[in-house]
């Protein structure tokens, strides 16, 4: 009686074993961490996401870092403007770590992001990308309203000409077709859309969620 009592003890432990395993892989090798959960739904790894990163326009951190944050933006939406500052908190987090890149995904549903988009190339050229987009999302809410030009000039751009010029040209934008392309390819919801290392989330990540995944992510580069 009692070996038959070890047998099934021992059968006990190793399906606990074996679940206690599966367990682990999944949270450390199938997703950066359990907590990343969004809307019932864990992030989901994208193989080839590093091809739309040769399409993508640097906003922050170390070029060197280890760990990549795309976010797809279209610079009308309201929550790509909220999600700026949060992106943003996450770089001076983790200086050495981190860094974000900026992808084109204006939306059909928004009249003024592909004019804004277009422009923001051309202030890339004066190497103020970051200081339109921001000067954008500052003022979003004008959009329509306040020239180009004067956007231009928020972000300090000196040839505003210029820049408002790019804004109204209807020429496709080879970066801005590659977002809208590689974002149809994987079917994004919206914006703003964000992948870290290739882990694309179903929702709007927290800060929380980017330190842990970065600190995850971060470590494994370093095996």
């Amino acid at each position: 009686m009692s070996g038959r009592i070890e047998n099934i003890s021992s059968v006990v432990l190793v399906i606990l074993a074996a679940s206690m395993a599966g367990t682990y892989f999944y949270r450390t090798v199938v997703t950066p961490d359990q907590s990343q959960v969004i809307d019932g739904e864990p992030p989901t790894f994208v193989k080839d996401w590093e091809q739309i990163l040769s399409s993508a326009r640097p906003i922050g951190g170390d070029s060197a870092a280890p760990v990549t944050m795309v976010v797809f933006s279209d610079l009308e939406c309201p929550a790509c403007r909220a999600f700026h500052p949060v992106a943003q908190r996450a770089l001076d987090a983790h200086p050495r770590e981190l860094k974000v890149v900026f992808v084109h995904y204006p939306l059909d549903m928004h009249r003024f992001a592909l004019s804004a988009a277009r422009a923001s190339e051309c202030a890339a050229q004066a190497g103020l990308f970051l200081g339109w987009v921001e000067a954008v999302y500052n003022k979003q809410d004008s959009l329509g309203i306040k020239s180009w030009a004067s956007y231009a000039a928020d972000a300090g751009i000196a040839d505003t000409t210029t820049v408002e010029k790019c804004a109204k040209d209807p020429k496709p934008v080879a970066r801005i077709q590659a977002g809208l392309q590689f974002a149809d390819k994987e079917k994004l919801r919206g914006t703003p859309t964000v992948m870290i290392n290739g882990w694309r989330y179903n929702g709007v990540p927290s800060s929380r969620q980017i330190d842990s995944a970065v600190s995850v992510l971060a470590r494994r580069s370093v095996r």
